[in-house]
């Protein structure tokens, strides 16, 4: 009498249980990139609170900001330059958080640099003749800031963040989740006397824009 063997699959099972999974994998992974999205924009939004912190609390020592916290590497090592005022010689923040939408981004054959700490843009909107000049800064100090992230789709879309608010050659896509989790716009976060003058975002005067940052 001849014995069976163990029971096996057959094709059509298999293909079955491939579909399956396949299925479930379209409708996880997506939702898994999307939680992971929103996570990363919670943490930035926290890592930006917390250098707004460390510019209010230098501004009561100083009476006005620090200089920009400009990390482009061909204006010199980013530790040269504006967010080493707030960690020496007094460290009112102990280590500087990376931005975690970091990247490199190609255009041509040249590599463009996104910083991979945060930035942020110092500018002076009111006159305060009484402040010090910290570490080169002009006379009259810097009364507001802009920090920003290079959100979600890690591109860099505040331009030009050095005249910061010069209206006409500086605009910047504020983020805005409500255009997708993964959308055009920088995460940006404004302080200090910002809410003085007649600066622009795009081109529009900045009181008629609905800002997210407020």
């Amino acid at each position: 009498m001849r014995t069976r063997g163990p029971a096996a699959f057959t094709l059509i099972e298999l293909l079955v249980v491939v579909a399956i999974i396949s299925i479930l994998a379209s409708i996880a992974v997506p939702n898994f990139i999307e939680a992971l999205t929103r996570a990363r924009v919670s943490r930035a939004k926290n890592d930006m609170r917390t250098i707004a912190n460390a510019w209010e609390s230098y501004r009561v020592d100083w009476n006005c900001y620090p200089l920009d916290g400009d990390n482009d590497p061909t204006a010199g090592p980013w530790w040269q330059i504006g967010l080493i005022q707030v960690t020496t010689p007094v460290a009112y923040i102990t280590s500087l958080p990376h931005d975690p939408f970091f990247t490199w981004a190609k255009s041509g054959a040249a590599d463009v640099w996104v910083s991979p700490t945060y930035e942020v843009a110092s500018a002076v909107l009111t006159m305060s003749p009484n402040a010090p000049a910290p570490y080169g800064a002009p006379d009259n100090g810097f009364d507001c800031y802009c920090v920003f992230s290079i959100g979600p789709n890690a591109k860099e879309e505040f331009t030009n963040n050095d005249h910061w608010p010069a209206a006409s050659n500086c605009n910047f896509i504020p983020y805005d989740p409500t255009n997708g989790t993964v959308s055009v716009g920088d995460i940006v976060r404004l302080g200090g006397s910002y809410r003085v003058g007649p600066w622009k975002i795009n081109g529009v005067d900045w009181r008629q824009w609905k800002l997210p940052f407020d």
